[in-house]
């Protein structure tokens, strides 16, 4: 949690997908089986979003908007303002690929985590972007090779001191290999100084018994916890294009179809008992209790 969002405390997040329409192909995108070019009415879509969140009034919210890219969303700035407007959103977090940071406007609602694809990153664009804005930005940077960031690194250093959120740069285990997966974690601590403790929970390897295991085989070993039940208590929702509405656990239930009827009513922190069995990621329960690199 950034000092932002503590100031702005919240009930529920809500992780929103408007469009699946991406002008990138990067290699580590968790939606790439999804992405296709077909319209969507998002205008429609924050519709539903924003009739939603003020149907549960009682409760505050974080509305992340994930994609495809959102910024290349029809009159996303209009989207975004609506999405402002609204009292019971505190915050609006856009993750982008820094494309199309023009179309992101200013307020005080929103915080910009970017994504910047080494294929694809346009340093002096965010570079200026980040000098201009006033509000908080996270990072996102998935390493693959280090001899496809050396050439970059500087600029990625640069970037890195303008992130005053959180600064999220970790190996992509299946793209790194095993037996090169220690010396990119070594040259990540080397370069970007980041306090081990202070890792959040967005990497893809974990010490299992004291043994360093990449994401593939921890979901496996992950498997021999069903029956047992869930501790994760989830606080947020995943609302997808179709407007379908999940826990954000990854329990992939339909809770409601919002693009039928908006009225669900979240009930005050109900939290899920659930056995684990439809669980289709990585388990949080088992997250919290994983010690992190």
């Amino acid at each position: 949690m950034t000092v932002f969002e503590a100031k702005n405390p919240i009930d529920f997040s809500l992780d929103i997908y408007p469009s699946m329409f991406c002008n990138y192909n990067c290699s580590y995108c968790f939606a790439k089986s999804r992405l296709n070019k077909k319209y969507f009415d998002t205008h429609y879509y924050f519709n539903r979003i924003i009739d939603f969140v003020k149907f549960n009034s009682e409760f505050s919210f974080l509305i992340a908007i994930l994609g495809g890219e959102p910024t290349l969303i029809k009159d996303f700035d209009l989207e975004l303002e609506r999405l402002c407007e609204v009292d019971n959103i505190k915050i609006v977090e856009i993750i982008t690929n820094t494309s199309n940071l023009d179309k992101i406007i200013k307020n005080p609602k929103i915080i910009v985590t970017i994504s910047p694809h080494i294929k694809y990153f346009n340093f002096e664009k965010t570079f200026n972007f980040l000098k201009s804005w006033d509000g908080v930005v996270n990072m996102n940077l998935p390493i693959d090779r280090i001899e496809n960031i050396l050439p970059h690194l500087d600029q990625y250093k640069q970037i890195a001191k303008l992130i005053n959120g959180e600064l999220n740069i970790s190996p992509l285990s299946q793209l790194v290999g095993t037996e090169k997966y220690k010396e990119v974690m070594n040259f990540i601590f080397e370069n970007f100084s980041i306090d081990r403790a202070k890792r959040n929970l967005n990497v893809d390897s974990f010490y299992i018994n004291s043994e360093l295991v990449p994401q593939s085989e921890y979901i496996k070993k992950l498997l021999n916890l069903q029956g047992k039940k869930c501790i994760c208590e989830p606080d947020g929702f995943d609302i997808d294009e179709k407007l379908q509405l999940f826990w954000s656990c990854k329990d992939f239930t339909v809770l409601a179809n919002l693009d039928i009827d908006y009225k669900y009513k979240i009930s005050a922190r109900n939290k899920i008992a659930c056995d684990t069995s439809k669980c289709n990621l990585l388990c949080y329960a088992e997250f919290k209790r994983s010690f992190l690199i």
